[in-house]
């Protein structure tokens, strides 16, 4: 029996790495991502779903655009899903389309907001949003909130503009 030849093991070894990289991605493929944008679409019709990685690690699941009634509702049926498909710290981030009278309305919303997560008084914040909310017309505001955010979807027409702030203090995550 002769040595081994390089050339040959070289050759198993690159047919062997190809060969677990298409089952991984097709795996990644049609095992988990046409089943996540099949069970997103059933929730948000028409949207786009793009699946990535951010720097930390975390899995970010975008979706785009698409118009929603209830930002809450949508938000936590569309993270329960992501979270179901990519596991528990993977996150949904709805992309807005925001139009210069949504932004400046976001702009005198933020401080009540703001304000109402510091303070806790949620009931004072819900009624200083409706009162700027119905000065803003045609643009309509509406605020709801759950254990875990305070959800702010701002309606101008064909433009919307999506803020969910977790309801610990500080921070802005769409």
């Amino acid at each position: 029996m002769k040595g081994i030849k390089p050339l040959w093991v070289a050759v198993f070894a690159a047919v062997a790495l190809a060969l677990l990289w298409g089952v991984e991605s097709a795996y990644s493929r049609f095992g988990v991502e046409q089943p996540l944008k099949q069970a997103i679409a059933a929730v948000a019709p028409g949207a786009v779903v793009e699946n990535h990685s951010e720097d930390t690690g975390k899995k970010v699941v975008e979706i785009s655009p698409v118009l929603v009634s209830d930002l809450g509702e949508a938000h936590r049926q569309l993270s329960k899903i992501v979270r179901q498909h990519l596991g528990p710290q993977a996150q949904v981030r709805l992309t807005d389309n925001p139009d210069e009278v949504s932004r400046k309305l976001w702009e005198q919303l933020q401080f009540p907001l703001f304000q109402g997560i510091d303070t806790g008084n949620y009931t004072e914040m819900k009624k200083q949003v409706d009162a700027i909310g119905a000065g803003a017309v045609p643009a309509q505001a509406d605020i709801s909130i759950d254990d875990e955010n305070v959800y702010l979807r701002i309606v101008n027409g064909d433009h919307y503009l999506y803020r969910i702030v977790p309801r610990e203090k500080g921070g802005d995550r769409r």
